[in-house]
């Protein structure tokens, strides 16, 4: 390896694991940007069965699903990364509204992962691969099975240079059975990182 990719590679596993990083020169320092990229579209609650929706229920208090998570889903799937964001931070702050619900590891682990996503994939500035990290591992502690969490926290370990511990990772995640559509991206991402193609 050239002394250039040690050091590139370095400053990536510092950025990834939050011992400094150097500044995205489109943010200011500590500052992330979330990236809009897609078709602006408004606002608006939706009306899903989501369990009981009245202030005192204690399986979704306020109706917070269809108020601010299913929101915050359709926000990212239009490319609305920092409205996505937003709605899935008031989410994740309030774990305690939906702790009767049944699918509660389900859709907060769904959470962690999309903000995960738009961290690592949809912004910039110091600590965004810090804070994508913690939120992949807080999908996967949440629910073991999130095998689109496994397969991005994979990704970046390949990244910061982790990369028997992103191989080992990845064939992991195809013992688990994943969907066709994860196991082929892990057969993917398995020959870029055996084959030296992570920069």
């Amino acid at each position: 390896m050239t002394p250039t990719r040690v050091g590139s590679t370095l400053l990536l596993a510092v950025a990834l694991f939050g011992i400094g990083s150097p500044i995205d020169s489109s943010a200011q320092p500590g500052q992330i940007v979330i990236r809009n990229e897609g078709r602006v579209i408004p606002y608006q609650a939706t009306n899903y069965p989501a369990g009981p929706t009245d202030a005192t229920s204690a399986v979704n208090v306020g109706n917070i699903l269809n108020a601010h998570y299913y929101p915050g889903v359709k926000f990212y799937v239009s490319g609305n990364y920092a409205y996505a964001k937003n709605e899935l931070d008031y989410v994740l702050a309030r774990p305690q509204y939906i702790e009767n619900n049944p699918r509660r590891n389900e859709l907060l682990s769904t959470a962690y992962y999309i903000r995960g996503m738009i961290y690592f994939h949809h912004a910039s500035g110091t600590g965004r691969y810090v804070l994508a990290r913690n939120d992949f591992d807080e999908a996967i502690k949440l629910n073991a099975a999130n095998h689109l969490a496994q397969l991005e926290l994979a990704k970046m370990m390949a990244l910061a240079g982790q990369k028997d511990e992103a191989v080992a990772k990845l064939n992991r995640l195809l013992d688990e059975k994943p969907t066709a559509k994860v196991a082929e991206d892990a057969k993917k991402e398995l020959d870029r990182i055996t084959s030296g193609k992570v920069e």
